[in-house]
């Protein structure tokens, strides 16, 4: 299992001595990298489980702080072939399905109680790494682009915009700004009384 996160994002419970105990009890090794070697951020390949959670510190919103964030863990571990699991944060919860192609957890007693199902149930888990691998395929550069142009292509073509005279403010410049004819056809309107 891998967690990549800033140092100052990576949860007290990660290196608590019981968490780690559970984790070797389950068969699992941790290994946490941070800006110390930020290269090896994005690369989940060497690993089977990525814990994709973060440290929540008491003087910042989550919610505010967090709530734009994409899922990039998320779809580096799909690509890699590593099961993530994650934290509830919007943007993971946004394209993970759990227990579909994401482990969904919300501390630590969750992260050990799915790292001992997955290497418990083998079926489990390679029916989890192969949706993600497969949801992955949504997120490969072809797959974007084509979203992209799909996107692009479906916006309608631009319509004129055609201003009403009655909308027209008649004050100092704005007069010079209205093109002539629409000026000829408010001059020619009969003025309200009152």
């Amino acid at each position: 299992m891998a967690l990549k996160a800033m140092q100052a994002n990576v949860p007290e419970w990660v290196t608590e001595p019981g968490f780690t105990r559970g984790l070797a009890r389950a068969g699992v090794t941790l290994r946490v990298d941070t800006e110390v070697d930020p290269t090896a951020w994005p690369d989940f390949t060497d690993v089977d489980l990525a814990l994709c959670v973060r440290r929540h510190h008491r003087d910042i919103d989550a919610d505010r702080a967090y709530g734009r964030k994409p899922a990039t863990k998320l779809v580096n571990a799909w690509c890699a072939g590593a099961i993530p699991l994650a934290a509830r944060e919007s943007g993971y919860l946004e394209v993970g399905h759990d227990a579909r192609d994401t482990i969904f957890v919300d501390g630590p007693e969750d992260v050990l109680e799915a790292a001992r199902t997955l290497v418990a149930d083998r079926a489990l888990a390679e029916r989890v790494r192969t949706e993600g691998r497969r949801r992955a395929e949504e997120f490969a550069a072809h797959a974007v682009m084509a979203e992209w142009e799909r996107l692009l292509s479906d916006v309608p073509p631009r319509t004129r915009l055609t201003v009403a005279p009655h909308l027209v403010v008649m004050s100092g410049r704005a007069v010079r700004a209205v093109p002539r004819r629409i000026r000829r056809a408010l001059s020619s309107r009969p003025q309200a009384s009152g």
